[in-house]
């Protein structure tokens, strides 16, 4: 990616036929910091990286139905795409590296989440969809000591000056805690789930891991 380039056209694309893994794997997509594109089978991930050049990564299942498995997509991406990562998981087969395209990925399931989402921000490098934790203690902190040397506030222009800092700080405070409200909506609005479906498919999911 161009260094100049906006984060959120970084993409993964999500292939998995069962709809509660997908959602996992997006949410894991999304906790790294990328946006995730979704397709249920081959068929339709083909269809997604034909009409779009923002694809980074290739997240797949092996087990699908359609006119090809995942290890089968892994190899069309990998020759018709070259420059596309590949990550393939899967819960009843194990891959070796002879059994996978060139620099690929292989992990079993059940998927580790922090694992996965390491895996991610090491082949493609941290993600940028987020607030960034650091930049919000910043911040806080500028607006908390807003005098440099730890002195006080000194009463009149300098007191003035460092209120109207102050002001400003916090108000770009809020407008960034503002925007990452947003983002997480339109992610959200992306994915096609709304936060209690979410939260419901989640419990719905470690039980089934349980």
């Amino acid at each position: 990616m161009a260094p100049g380039q906006s984060a959120a056209l970084r993409a993964i694309l999500v292939v998995e036929d069962e709809m509660l893994l997908r959602m996992r794997a997006v949410d894991m997509v999304e906790d790294a910091g990328f946006t995730a594109v979704e397709a249920i089978n081959a068929d339709d991930a083909l269809a997604v990286l034909e009409s779009r050049s923002d694809i980074e990564l290739l997240f797949t299942d092996i087990q699908m139905p359609g006119s090809m498995d995942g290890l089968k997509l892994a190899y069309a991406v990998h020759s018709r795409w070259p420059s596309i990562k590949i990550i393939l998981v899967s819960g009843q087969l194990k891959l070796t590296d002879d059994d996978k395209p060139v620099d690929s990925r292989f992990f079993g399931k059940p998927l580790d989440v922090k694992q996965m989402i390491a895996e991610m921000q090491d082949m493609l490098g941290k993600g940028s969809l987020k607030i960034a934790p650091d930049d919000i203690s910043a911040l806080i902190a500028k607006a908390s000591h807003p005098e440099p040397n730890g002195k006080s506030i000194q009463a009149g222009s300098a007191g003035a000056t460092s209120q109207a800092v102050l002001t400003a700080e916090n108000d770009s405070l809020r407008l960034l805690l503002e925007q990452a409200g947003i983002d997480a909506k339109v992610l959200l609005a992306q994915a096609g789930i709304d936060a209690k479906e979410r939260e419901a498919a989640d419990k719905l999911q470690k039980l089934i891991l349980e």
